[in-house]
């Protein structure tokens, strides 16, 4: 069952279709295009296949018959109001609109350009249009695998992807920040140390 919230986007190309990962078009303006590098910054999110909910649509005034009334000589008098009518998804479809995924779990092209995909990976674009891979440094990234994904029946597939932008910090950086940390912890606890031996000096 459908379970992604997503909104209308406007795209560049009429082939983006449901699981495309896609980006920020540098071409048109408020428009999106297919990922096609790596750890793009400007990665907006998934095609859904079938939200839960979908906002963005455009409308159109339209006429709607009202019962009639009458006036005080009993005469019907006919009357009309206007409404906002939403185009229907065909339509939206057609003028170039495609269901971008903003949070939820939603299906996602992949491929092994980062290699075997586990659940609870961290997922980024690929040079691969379109396609996400396994984030193997600290990047951006559009969500985390929920599902794995080997290839065993392909370079390229699709998984259910939990998707939720954000920026991800790989193994080897964090354990390079708690280094850093602890060094600096060292350091201020050296000048804690000299200031003490300081002020008793100061104070002799």
């Amino acid at each position: 069952s459908s379970a992604d919230l997503a909104e209308y986007i406007k795209v560049d190309d009429s082939s983006i279709e449901a699981g495309d990962l896609v980006s920020v078009s540098i071409k048109k303006n408020k428009t999106a295009a297919k990922s096609k590098s790596p750890y793009d910054n400007k990665m907006l999110g998934i095609i859904s296949t079938k939200p839960a909910m979908c906002g963005g649509h455009l409308s159109r005034k339209k006429n709607m018959k009202v019962p009639d009334i009458k006036n005080n000589n009993n005469k019907k008098i006919k009357q009309t109001q206007i409404i906002d009518d939403l185009y229907t998804d065909k339509e939206m479809h057609k003028l170039g609109y495609r269901k971008l995924a903003l949070v939820g779990q939603v299906p996602a092209k992949v491929c092994l350009e980062g290699g075997i995909i586990h659940k609870g990976d961290p997922l980024t674009s690929s040079s691969l249009a379109g396609y996400a891979m396994k984030a193997l440094k600290s990047g951006p990234i559009v969500g985390k695998a929920l599902e794995d994904f080997d290839g065993s029946k392909g370079k390229t597939g699709k998984i259910l992807v939990f998707c939720n932008l954000s920026f991800n910090y790989s193994e080897e950086e964090i354990e390079k920040l708690k280094t850093e940390n602890k060094e600096l912890k060292n350091q201020l606890s050296d000048i804690n140390i000299r200031l003490e031996k300081l002020e008793k000096l100061i104070n002799k």
